[in-house]
């Protein structure tokens, strides 16, 4: 069958034409990946002051709301945020007008200050990571003060023992040196210091810090001098609202290594204290003579009590163990321990869940980019919070409540709500039953909050602060934030409340 020479030329301009019908439609018909959000917050906002103001407090019904022994206003709030009428004060000063790169988990949640009584080195929480670090150092190194399992090792390396070189393979003496090298490489090498936990958890981020100054709700004058200026004051708009609980993710993954980490120096004693045990059964007077002797070495180089086999000590490794795991006791060689693996403890049990971190990034203003009710959206979503799985440890509360955390988002008002078990007994207060309760933030178009409100059940409002500061010719707050400005104490805000149980202790009980 013949093919016309129409056809045939139509064929091969229509093959010519099909790159360019192709580029077409792929450069003006399909969507670009663009930015679904905006930095909201408009050029005059540079350089005004904005003010909020405690509107009510109903002392009784935060209590029967909250509990007796709960967090007042202040607390959540700061300065008198218990009294009504107080003011607080904002001052936008800058942002760049180009979009930051953030390094928002290095500089806004491993910066946060905490507090740890009897600790003076804690200071943040990048702070915690060299302290653990050094004192899990220090516990191999035979010229710290904490060196009592370098000493203990150092007595059966070297000298007149030497059981790494004389040890003869297979023997309980080759098992205690082995293990006992092993346990000294693992403090040794210890990794999680600041400088890597920076290194690894480090992100970057599309974003704008706002530069602003603070000062806190007073019944007086405010001063000339801010209560939060300078880094403290910075407050990061996220382009990406999926990042905050990518946040939460990253500092999960952290505790969970941190955990890791840690578990392998236990492990590492315990396998070393193992073989004291075996060395023990299997050559008693042998094992009773080494311990008498690395006994006189540590009371000699730390100046620590460390009981002989004649005076019923046991294992130097177990006692060893037992100081780094524990910060207080009867153990003699506590008083020269930093309690550094208990000072871990401590923090792997008092990262917040996703409630709690939500509540708390809430607390400290949270601010958006906009469409705001969008963007709060995809942070509601992300956290997947559905009030039915019991949350312990809440913000504020008293630590032997539990709660069901719920969130609701209507428009512009994200709600947090806090519901008991059916007659739940105030802890502080027996004779009284625990209402349920939640703590709504309002948020103004251009993506910061305006307004926050606790209400009870039946509608009922007992706490509620508000913005006076309005833009010229604009209907929008703005940054009045609730107690400063955005700080997060996300890990502050539970170490000072929780029971510092070492759990991990009993998991070594269990063993």
């Amino acid at each position: 069958m013949k093919v016309s020479k129409a056809i045939l030329s139509g064929l091969l301009i229509v093959s010519l034409l099909l790159p360019f019908i192709y580029i077409f439609f792929t450069v003006f018909t399909i969507a670009k990946p663009v930015s679904k959000y905006e930095f909201g917050v408009p050029d005059v906002a540079k350089g005004m002051t904005t003010e909020g103001q405690v509107i009510l407090y109903d002392e009784d019904e935060w209590n029967n709301h909250l509990g007796e022994g709960a967090d007042n206003p202040d607390d959540y709030f700061g300065g008198d945020a218990d009294v009504v009428g107080a003011k607080s004060k904002g001052k936008v000063l800058d942002w760049e007008e180009d979009e930051e790169i953030l390094e928002f988990f290095s500089d806004f949640i491993l910066t946060t200050s905490i507090e740890v009584e009897g600790i003076e080195e804690l200071t943040d929480f990048n702070s915690v990571f060299d302290y653990v670090a050094d004192g899990i150092k220090g516990l191999a190194d035979p010229e710290s003060e904490q060196g009592a399992l370098g000493i203990l090792y150092e007595g059966i390396a070297t000298g007149a023992l030497n059981w790494d070189e004389t040890a003869p393979a297979g023997s309980p003496e080759a098992y205690v040196a082995g293990n006992g090298s092993i346990a000294i490489d693992t403090c040794t090498n210890f990794p999680m210091d600041t400088a890597y936990v920076n290194e690894k958890y480090a992100e970057k981020l599309d974003g704008v810090l706002l530069e602003r100054e603070a000062w806190d709700y007073t019944v007086e004058d405010f001063d000339d001098k801010p209560d939060l200026e300078g880094d403290e004051a910075d407050a990061p708009f996220l382009d990406d609202p999926h990042s905050w609980y990518d946040a939460f993710k990253r500092l999960t993954a952290l505790e969970n290594e941190l955990y890791a980490q840690c578990d392998k120096v236990v492990n590492s004693i315990l396998a070393f204290n193992h073989s004291w045990t075996n060395l023990k059964n299997k050559e008693f007077i042998l094992w009773t003579t080494v311990n008498g002797q690395i006994a006189e070495n540590i009371e000699s180089e730390l100046g620590i009590p460390a009981p002989r086999p004649s005076e019923g000590g046991d294992n130097l490794p177990a006692v060893v163990l037992d100081a780094a795991l524990n910060p207080t006791g009867e153990n003699p060689l506590q008083q020269g321990s930093e309690g550094i693996l208990a000072v871990y403890d401590l923090v792997s049990d008092n990262v917040p869940d996703k409630f709690n971190f939500l509540f708390n990034l809430l607390l400290e203003g949270l601010p958006t980019y906009t469409p705001v009710d969008k963007y709060l959206g995809k942070v509601v979503d992300d956290f997947d919070i559905d009030g039915t799985v019991p949350e312990t440890y809440i913000n504020g509360l008293n630590s032997d409540l539990k709660v069901y955390g719920d969130v609701e988002l209507d428009g512009t008002v994200l709600t947090l709500k806090f519901e008991y078990d059916e007659n739940t007994v105030d802890p502080d207060n027996p004779d009284k039953i625990l209402k349920n309760w939640e703590m709504s933030f309002v948020y103004g178009d251009e993506g910061s909050q305006g307004s926050i409100v606790l209400r009870g059940e039946d509608g009922k409002v007992f706490y509620k602060t508000g913005g006076l500061g309005y833009l010229p010719e604009l209907e929008v707050t703005i940054i009045i934030g609730i107690s400063t400005l955005f700080v997060i104490g996300l890990i502050y805000a539970v170490l000072i409340r929780r029971k510092s149980e070492h759990k991990f202790l009993d998991k070594l009980v269990k063993r």
